[in-house]
């Protein structure tokens, strides 16, 4: 088994790597993961009142940064009060972090204690989702449900932007009567907006 809090306070439990990413990975991947752990969750007795870092994994190309931030994830979501993550990467990646997502962290295991599955959903957004009703859909069900949400950074660009040019289309427009269905469109675009943006997800992944 692969501990990952080292040397953690009194009273905390340890806390393990998945036994199925334990068996395979290597020991600059473990640093990477314990680094992770004691940059954005430190303790998980103090998680609650601490505001909270960000830090920078600058393995080269191949050295396996998606498996770690895989391996992370399951434990941020797993150990603390937390429940919405979103990694933001470019798109060409995406159908990668699906399969990677898929590969270590199965949603279903006949034998837990050999491969244990993930506790949350991953959810996708991606071209098949072309109107704001059908992204809306997916990215609210994450802020509700929780898990996991992948999305391009295009994507994501062009949803948090959104919101600025449909307040400023409505401010030109002072006086004139709108339309039920862009209002409607408006009170998607402020959900979504939150649940991207302000306040946002728990804890954000920027895959460069």
């Amino acid at each position: 088994r692969v501990l990952v809090n080292i040397g953690h306070p009194e009273g905390e439990d340890d806390i393990f790597v998945a036994p199925q990413i334990a068996r395979t990975i290597k020991p600059h991947q473990i640093g990477g993961v314990r680094f992770l752990f004691d940059n954005i969750i430190e303790s998980t007795k103090r998680f609650k009142s601490s505001s909270g870092f960000g830090c920078i994994l600058s393995h080269s190309m191949g050295l396996g940064k998606t498996l770690q931030v895989i391996c992370f994830c399951d434990i941020f979501l797993r150990h603390t009060p937390s429940k919405t993550v979103l990694c933001v990467m470019p798109i060409n990646t995406l159908q990668n972090w699906v399969s990677e997502f898929n590969m270590w962290l199965p949603k279903y295991s006949d034998n837990p204690e050999h491969i244990r599955p993930r506790q949350f959903d991953v959810f996708i957004l991606n071209d098949q989702h072309k109107t704001l009703s059908a992204r809306a859909k997916v990215i609210l069900k994450w802020a509700e449900e929780g898990g996991v949400l992948l999305i391009g950074y295009e994507l994501f660009r062009l949803l948090a932007l959104k919101l600025m040019s449909t307040r400023k289309r409505r401010s030109n427009k002072a006086g004139n009567c709108e339309r039920s269905g862009t209002e409607m469109n408006r009170r998607l675009m402020e959900s979504v907006h939150q649940a991207l943006v302000k306040p946002g997800p728990d804890l954000v992944i920027c895959d460069e």
